[in-house]
């Protein structure tokens, strides 16, 4: 049987990573006050770093994933409160870069299992291994992304 060990909340992470401040979150993408719209929440957040100026409208699809008594600005400014540490990144086009981190965090990952016997198969921020590997290929994942972001990751088993 195989795995999938996903990285958790990785965009969020790494922009803490950059920062160099530790989270203070368990969720990043659940906003006090906002709880019941996570999922429009990382949609958001994630958009927020793939642009250079705060967002007029909500990202494509997101519509009924957010609140409809808030205004996207409203929205995105509860973000940027409670993601203070890194609201600079916001509206800086940070997202390509974050990108890009990711490959590299992936590849180090890929590199590391291969050295250790473990075949591994990457899907965006997460990869497929043996169930039998799943310990091995988790602490080699947050080993790495230590080492690249500065910070605690978080890998979870994808069900």
């Amino acid at each position: 049987d195989v795995i999938t060990l996903d990285y958790g909340q990785m965009a969020p992470r790494m922009l803490y990573g950059l920062a160099g401040v530790q989270p203070h979150f368990d969720d990043a993408y659940r906003i006090p006050g906002l709880e019941p719209w996570r999922d429009g929440i990382k949609k958001l957040f994630n958009s927020m770093t793939h642009t250079d100026k705060p967002l007029s409208r909500r990202p494509k699809g997101s519509r009924s994933l957010l609140p409809a008594h808030y205004s996207v600005a409203e929205v995105a400014d509860m973000i940027q409160d409670f993601h203070r540490p890194i609201a600079h990144y916001f509206h800086d086009s940070e997202g390509l870069h974050l990108t890009y981190l990711e490959s590299r965090i992936l590849i180090a990952v890929l590199l590391h299992l291969i050295e250790q016997g473990i075949t591994a198969l990457p899907i965006h921020d997460a990869v497929i291994v043996a169930e039998d590997h799943q310990d091995q290929a988790r602490e080699t994942m947050l080993q790495v992304f230590k080492e690249m972001t500065g910070i605690e990751g978080l890998v979870e088993v994808d069900h």
